[in-house]
């Protein structure tokens, strides 16, 4: 991996490898017009187009011509912020190997992976955890981790984590100015204000490290079935995943294990989770399937109580912690003399007939908007594994400072912890860093 800017061209396949109708061959750097231009012929002349231009043609190798379509970039503007041209050719393998060997024989290098988001970072075109953020787009497997990344490609992380710097950095430099003017009893900055910006520095730093939690698990976000036996709860399971998977049947204590299955709705993949009826019972099989049922309520990101409308309004409420969605099973058996206890909880209750169907597209849609709102929240940075190791050793760090003896090692940790947030926008990365980062990319990003 490049641990500076090169001055040659690079080339690399910038579409997923297999058949297709398009792929996408990229070159970047200095020459990329020039040998773009000596293999590609159209009625405009490649090397005179301004950048954003398409220019349609054909690709021609030795004997082999094919149609093509070429997207020019010019340097600043592009993504490297360097000349960008993007040939669109049919995906033939053996058509596009033999394109870019012609291309690395007129003196283009191949890409290392990871190297054009590489220099689109040296080259200040985006900030460290945006080119994490290209990673984690290209590697979301579903749309709530999409949004996420694309939130972090805007910026957000630079914004949050420069102001915290920024607060830290300020009063290191107070610090410091104490430290110049003690002997002339200048106090510009005194022991309790210390202490009181630190404590909001770190509340900010907590913060954002329990956005981590909603990093979503790529085999999806657990929705947790709790409740009461015989409420319908894998009547329900079975009707949101689609299939017959879970053992119905009317008498209580059917279900003696938890059950999962995959369930994707709008993008949004969840791990939906049917767990064992919760009722008083000697038999000891049982009794061990409800202790996993409150286990997977303890640790679901959405818990779900599914009741029996006809006695919700005494049932028993979920242990250790509030429910995200309470679902009022058996709607079709209530009749007009039951009324729907809507606003007996905190969250929001919806009505449905897991048997007929009736309510599963307001359910289906109110498990997508608590996703999104416990994943996205009003927050758009959401760190990952490396940025999270960062604000956990800043954290320290500022810790270190609370209990330093002396205004010398306070400023000291406090440089530290201002030191590590840079590491998690790229402000000061080293070389092992970035190897270990963009070593992680496709080829052709």
């Amino acid at each position: 991996m490049n641990s500076h800017l090169e001055a040659d061209t690079i080339v690399a396949l910038a579409s997923p490898p297999g058949r297709g109708h398009r792929a996408i061959v990229r070159l970047s750097g200095p020459e990329a017009v020039s040998i773009a231009a000596a293999f590609f012929h159209a009625p405009q002349n490649l090397e005179e187009a301004p950048g954003f231009s398409v220019l349609d043609g054909a690709v021609e190798v030795d004997a082999v011509s094919v149609p093509a379509r070429a997207y020019v970039m010019r340097a600043p503007a592009a993504y490297t912020r360097e000349d960008v041209v993007e040939f669109h050719l049919p995906a033939s393998n053996p058509l596009l190997q033999h394109v870019i060997r012609a291309m690395m024989g007129a003196g283009a290098r191949h890409a290392e992976p990871g190297e054009f988001t590489e220099r689109a970072f040296l080259n200040g075109r985006i900030d460290l955890a945006q080119a994490e953020a290209v990673l984690r787009a290209v590697h979301a497997v579903h749309l709530t981790e999409l949004r996420n990344a694309v939130a972090q490609l805007r910026g957000f992380a630079y914004r949050e984590i420069d102001s915290l710097r920024g607060r830290i950095v300020e009063l290191m430099s107070l610090l410091e100015l104490n430290i110049d003017f003690s002997d002339q009893d200048i106090v510009l900055v005194d022991a309790q204000e210390v202490r009181s910006r630190i404590n909001l520095i770190q509340e900010d730093i907590g913060g954002i490290l329990r956005r981590a939690s909603r990093l979503v698990p790529a085999e999806g976000i657990p929705v947790v079935l709790y409740g009461p036996a015989n409420a319908g709860k894998s009547t329900l399971f079975n009707a949101l995943v689609g299939e017959e998977q879970a053992i119905v049947s009317h008498l209580p204590g059917t279900t003696r294990d938890y059950l999962q299955a995959g369930l994707e709705i709008d993008g949004v993949l969840l791990r939906l989770v049917d767990t064992a009826g919760i009722r008083e019972t000697e038999d000891l099989v049982e009794q061990v399937a409800q202790a996993r049922s409150h286990e997977q309520a303890a640790v679901a990101s959405l818990l779900v109580c599914v009741l029996d409308v006809r006695g919700a309004s005494s049932a028993a409420p979920c242990p250790g912690r509030e429910p995200d969605i309470v679902v009022l099973n058996k709607a079709d058996l209530a009749g007009p003399a039951v009324p729907l206890p809507v606003g007996k909880w905190p969250c929001r209750a919806i009505a449905v007939s897991a048997l007929r169907g009736d309510g599963l597209g307001e359910l289906k849609r109110a498990l997508v908007q608590a996703v999104e709102l416990q994943v996205s929240g009003s927050h758009a940075f959401v760190p990952n594994l490396r940025q999270t190791v960062c604000m956990e050793e800043a954290r320290g760090a500022l810790d270190a400072a609370l209990s330093a003896p002396g205004e010398e090692l306070t400023a000291y940790e406090l440089r530290r912890a201002a030191r590590v947030l840079g590491e998690v926008i790229g402000e000061v990365p080293t070389d092992e860093l970035l190897d270990r980062i963009f070593s992680r990319f496709c080829i052709g990003k």
